[in-house]
């Protein structure tokens, strides 16, 4: 994504950049917003995520797998295992480009996503946005989309999160009591609209948590948050995680989700204060299935181990993002690998018995621009035609439920 960064920031990611020519951090986000008093919020708010991208090089490998500890390549799935949470659920990850749609758009986008076989959209609710001056709230961009989902009976998971400038600490650390405070209004306001909260977004990295990522922040953080969302809407479920493909940095921008689970687990976080672990699990451009060592979607099973290893195994993953870039930029797939990549997302995700929802990401290219790789994550192009990969996925939801 193209954010401002701070000096510090640009050269972290340059440091990682030089580690293995193809694993880089790939940043996205949405880059073209109509103008809006809150647009500038948005721009320090929006979600990133790094997915991790080509083949290691010799050199790097040691380095890569070092990084990882107590994680093993987990062994090629074969056959189908009976599932432990039903019938695996659908979900779309819309992006924060849908709350700038106008009305006529935005209902097609939803009709798009019921029509594409989502039975539930992961939608942004941003603090950046909604209380971008501290005491003054704007509601009206959520509002209005959670009305229109609620009207059409789509279950909503709302990811919460994202920090405006005034509420940092002096490291740029998330103040736990004042995030409590806005996940109280919101989850208020939104009891009935909310079927599940996603607490904070990948929060093993810095580009979204701002400060160095910190396992023991996150989980008291989370605590404070959880506890309000409990009280308001004791029904809703809470995800806790939302963790993006990273490796464990030495400058420590970022931590490996085994890494960063494990820290949360030492932390000692209420397991109580949440009843589902959710992952990103980018691989582009490989597919879900490789074997690749730092192909997050392959690691699941690992990281599931360590959940499992700390008494939470009988609690659902959900992965609550995962997408490919297209378009014409370097860093895209055609669409071709589009599709593949997302049938195989599909597929390989059935044999994994303690997944209970996958989320694609995202719905909409966000701009018409195929030379920004951050604009292109979309199942539809900018003007709302489907890709290739909507109708090839759609169809598999039906011949392969």
């Amino acid at each position: 994504m193209s954010t401002p960064r701070t000096s510090a920031r640009r050269d972290g990611r340059a440091r990682r950049a030089l580690v293995g020519t193809l694993l880089a951090g790939l940043a996205l986000g949405v880059t073209s917003i109509p103008p809006t008093p809150a647009s500038a919020a948005l721009v320090e708010a929006r979600p990133i995520f790094t997915p991790l991208a080509g083949a290691l090089t010799t050199s790097s490998a040691v380095d890569r797998n070092a990084a990882l500890p107590d994680a093993s390549i987990s062994e090629k799935k074969k056959g189908k295992k009976k599932r432990r949470h039903g019938r695996l659920r659908i979900g779309i990850s819309t992006g924060f480009s849908i709350m700038y749609s106008g009305d006529k758009r935005l209902d097609k986008d939803l009709a798009r996503s019921e029509n594409f076989g989502a039975d539930q959209l992961r939608l942004d609710i941003s603090w950046a946005i909604i209380e971008h001056e501290q005491g003054v709230y704007d509601w009206s961009l959520t509002d209005r989309l959670l009305s229109r989902t609620k009207a059409k009976g789509i279950n909503v998971l709302g990811v919460i999160g994202f920090a405006p400038d005034w509420s940092h600490n002096p490291d740029q650390s998330v103040k736990p009591e004042l995030f409590a405070k806005f996940v109280d209004l919101a989850a208020k306001r939104y009891a009935n609209k909310v079927a599940a909260w996603e607490i904070w977004n990948e929060p093993n990295q810095d580009r979204s948590w701002k400060a160095k990522p910190n396992p023991r922040a996150y989980a008291r953080m989370f605590e404070q948050a959880s506890a309000k969302i409990q009280k308001r809407d004791p029904k809703a479920k809470i995800l806790m995680g939302s963790l993006a493909p990273a490796v464990d940095d030495p400058d420590g921008i970022e931590i490996s989700p085994i890494t960063f689970l494990k820290g949360v687990y030492r932390a000692k976080i209420d397991r109580s204060s949440y009843d589902v672990i959710s992952v990103h699990p980018f691989s582009y451009p490989a597919l879900p299935s490789g074997d690749e060592d730092w192909n997050t979607f392959n690691r699941l099973p690992d990281i599931y181990r360590v959940v499992k290893r700390n008494g939470d195994g009988k609690k659902p993953f959900w992965l609550t993002e995962y997408g490919a870039r297209t378009g014409s930029s370097s860093r895209s797939v055609n669409y071709k690998r589009h599709t593949k990549l997302m049938i195989d997302a599909y597929r390989e995700t059935k044999k994994l018995p303690f997944v209970q929802a996958l989320f694609f990401y995202s719905l909409r290219d966000a701009s018409p621009n195929l030379k920004e790789p951050e604009d292109n994550f979309g199942l539809l192009k900018f003007n709302g035609r489907p890709k290739p990969a909507y109708k090839a996925v759609r169809r598999e939801l039906i011949r392969n439920p």
